[in-house]
């Protein structure tokens, strides 16, 4: 009777704790929004708008109109969702910068939460609590959050797109061709991101390469695995043809001066990486975060390396052998955080790469167009750094 009693103490004082933690965690995050509103709501009634949002304002205005086709793309790489978005705000309230940039202050702090979801999920709650942090606050993501432009809602959809995949291809050890609806998440998020701007067709070898290395080569050969890839495909191609029929509308002198033109030319070479400077420079300790990460993936690297040679070093046993291999296979296997970090470090470095070595110069000085990385670097920093200091 004693010891009943005593296991049902524990377990009243287990969840006790439970929710302890739950209401300390809930009082931090919700500070972290309300944080990240109030930076961006004082940016947005104290600063006059950027001339991109000019643009942004007047595309929708004609819309608005009847001017202009809610289809239609541009001018530059102004995508049709965002265009909509402000259309519909401007009908309703009339023409104000402050109500006009209202979507994209609560845009941007709705990813806050999305944030430390996709953090806790992949690595713990510490980790979705620094990433949150870290999303809330950051200079140029308050910002970009706080202007009538496409990038929150880019932000927001691309985080929305990486949490989908992670929970469709990554996360489990499942078949996740159990069921075909599986991966609709994922299509409809990545779809709208393109929809938002033509950036996010940069991460679409990211994701197969992802997936590829998770599943196995053949993954991307079963059928509606193919299928959603596919359709996320098809939606980068009207995207960009979209994208082309704005640059050159009908009846237009063709200058060849688009005004996106500069960052959309392939040019293979070493160059860009002055935008990512500056992207560090202007996150306060981004350089320590950034040494962090890269720290956290060699590790990380070393680990698995050191992992797969000791289990081929022990490949003359024999049951107990073949056991222990196994087991060392099923832990690295089931190792969610490893998972996690591999699947994150592949999406930046693709995009990196890419972007350093293939895409137009006009990168170098807009760091607007790498805030839709943001939230995967606060992800890889921050569970990195609480993983060292659990140590």
């Amino acid at each position: 009777m004693g010891r009943q009693t005593d296991v049902l103490r524990r377990k009243g004082t287990a969840r006790q704790e439970a929710f302890f933690r739950a209401v300390l965690v809930g009082i931090l995050l919700g500070g972290l929004i309300l944080l990240g509103f109030l930076l961006r709501w004082q940016y947005a009634v104290s600063s006059s708008p950027f001339w991109d949002e000019f643009i942004t304002l007047w595309s929708a205005r004609n819309i608005t109109r009847g001017v202009a086709s809610p289809f239609q793309w541009g001018p530059g790489a102004d995508a049709p969702l965002t265009r909509n978005l402000e259309a519909l705000i401007l009908r309703s309230f009339g023409f104000n910068v402050t109500i006009a940039r209202l979507p994209s202050i609560i845009i941007s702090v709705l990813a806050i939460p999305v944030t430390f979801y996709t953090g806790k999920r992949m690595f713990s709650v510490p980790a979705g609590l620094l990433a949150a942090a870290l999303m809330a606050s950051a200079p140029q993501v308050v910002i970009e959050g706080a202007r009538a432009r496409p990038y929150p809602l880019f932000l927001l959809l691309t985080l929305l797109s990486v949490l989908s995949f992670y929970g469709w291809m990554i996360e489990s050890d499942d078949d996740i061709v159990k069921s075909h609806s599986q991966g609709w998440p994922f299509v409809i998020c990545f779809v709208a991101a393109v929809f938002t701007h033509l950036e996010a067709i940069l991460l679409l070898p990211a994701f197969a390469l992802s997936a590829w290395l998770r599943r196995g080569r053949r993954i991307l050969t079963r059928k509606w695995v193919l299928v959603d890839f596919l359709l996320c495909g098809v939606a980068a191609i009207v995207a960009l043809v979209l994208f082309v029929q704005g640059e050159n509308p009908p009846g237009a002198i063709a200058l060849n001066q688009g005004v996106w033109a500069g960052s959309a030319t392939i040019e293979l070479g070493l160059k860009n990486l002055e935008v990512f400077n500056k992207l560090l420079r202007r996150t306060p300790g981004g350089f320590v975060l950034l040494s962090i990460a890269l720290g956290g993936l060699g590790y990380l690297a070393v680990g698995t390396l050191w992992t797969k040679l000791s289990v081929g070093s022990s490949s003359s046993g024999r049951a107990r052998g073949a056991k222990e291999r196994a087991d060392v296979v099923s832990a690295v296997a089931l190792d969610r955080q490893r998972h996690a970090l591999v699947f994150l470090a592949v999406l930046l470095l693709w995009v990196t790469g890419v972007i350093v070595l293939v895409m137009g110069p006009r990168w170098g000085s807009e760091t607007r167009y790498l805030l839709f990385l943001f939230p995967m670097f606060s992800l890889v920093a921050a569970g990195i750094s609480v993983r060292f200091l659990s140590f």
